[in-house]
Order: C-alpha cells, then structure tokens, then sequence
C-alpha cells in the first residue's frame, strides 16, 4: 500500500560496537528519565523501608543492614542489566551519529518538552478515550452505567 513502510528487517547478530551501545544507553536515559539508574536507586530509597518491614514480619531477627547492603544490590543489578540490553537491541538500529544525534535533540528544547509532556499526553488521551466509550459504547456494548457514589448511612435522629 502507498504510504506504508515495510517492518524493519531481523538485524543478524553480530558484534556489539561498546561505542554504539553506550550511546544507545545515553539516548535511553534521556528519551526514559525513569529508566536512569541513579533515577531508579532513587526510587529504591522511597521504598526499601517498607521491603525491610515486610521482610522483618518473616524474620523477626533479620540482619537489617545485611538485607538492604544485598536487595539493593541484586535490585540494581537487575535494572543495570535491563538497560544494558535494551541498549544493545537499540543499538542495532541506529548508527553511532544517529543514537548521538537523538540523544542531543532528547535532552534539549522540543525532545526534552516532548519526553515530559508525553506521560500527561498519554494520560488525558485515555481519559478522553474512557468519556467516549462512556458516552458511546461500541456497536453490541452496553453504555458503562456510572453510579453516584453511596449516600453515608443516617445517624438516628438526623433529618
């Protein structure tokens, strides 16, 4: 069909260029903010606690500080590795000059404006698609039937 491109062809496997995969993971970075791993260890801080709680209820006598030193680490690794290979697939893709090239227009002006619009875009986009589905279901749906909320129950001697 005209104006339809073709999926891209299966890359073979070859060597990894190090120097296109570090770009590539420069370019995840900044098109994935959340996926930056100091981003992630970050995160991680928010929510150890409650791990070190959870863990603690099965092991009263839990080396704390053994258990954060080791989830942390085995947590880390694990996003490490992730990025890692997502960077190597993406660096099959792209050329040195074109992975440094979307990671520059990624961290400045319009693709910086575009990387945190994108979430909210995304967001109000399925708020609109949920009010139509709402309003008109697709042909055999029956409209969602939204129910106010319950009243509270009345206290005796109330009105």
């Amino acid at each position: 069909m005209p104006g339809m491109s073709r999926p891209p062809a299966i890359l073979p496997s070859g060597p990894v260029d190090p120097a296109k995969v570090a770009a590539a993971k420069a370019f995840i970075i900044v098109y994935h903010p959340r996926q930056d791993p100091k981003d992630m260890a970050k995160r991680l801080d928010e929510f150890m606690p409650r791990m070190i709680a959870s863990a603690k209820e099965d092991d009263p006598k839990l080396d704390v500080k053994k258990f954060e030193r080791e989830k942390r680490a085995q947590i880390m690794a694990q996003i490490n590795q992730g990025l890692d290979s997502q960077a190597r697939i993406v660096s099959k893709y792209f050329t040195l000059q074109e992975l440094n090239g979307l990671a520059a227009f990624f961290r400045n002006g319009l693709g910086k404006k575009l990387t945190e619009v994108t979430p909210k875009i995304q967001m109000e986009i399925m708020m609109e698609m949920r009010k139509q589905r709402m309003k008109a279901p697709l042909p055999g749906m029956k409209p969602l039937k939204v129910s106010p909320p319950a009243a509270a129950p009345k206290k005796p001697g109330t009105p």
